[in-house]
């Protein structure tokens, strides 16, 4: 950007309300300021490309105790003795 001092913007704002899918990209040209303000770089230029988010699924083990036997006890056809 080229611009006097105080008219640097303090922060840039893009709207992306209008990325609804992966691989949209956001270029130079999308940054809106001030008529105070060039940018000396090829409008075209890429800034950012959205991605799509994959949740990580945690995994879920049950355990069940079967029906006759007590939480702890050994069944004696797992090779335990009863």
């Amino acid at each position: 950007m080229i611009a006097l001092p105080l008219d640097l913007p303090r922060d840039i704002q893009i709207d992306v309300s209008h990325i609804d899918r992966e691989g949209q990209v956001i270029h130079i040209s999308d940054i809106n300021v001030s008529d105070e303000v060039q940018i000396d770089e090829d409008i075209e230029t890429a800034i950012a490309t959205s991605v799509a988010y994959k949740e990580e699924k945690e995994e879920v083990v049950v355990e069940t105790v079967a029906e006759g036997t007590e939480e702890g006890a050994v069944d004696a056809s797992e090779g335990g003795t009863a």
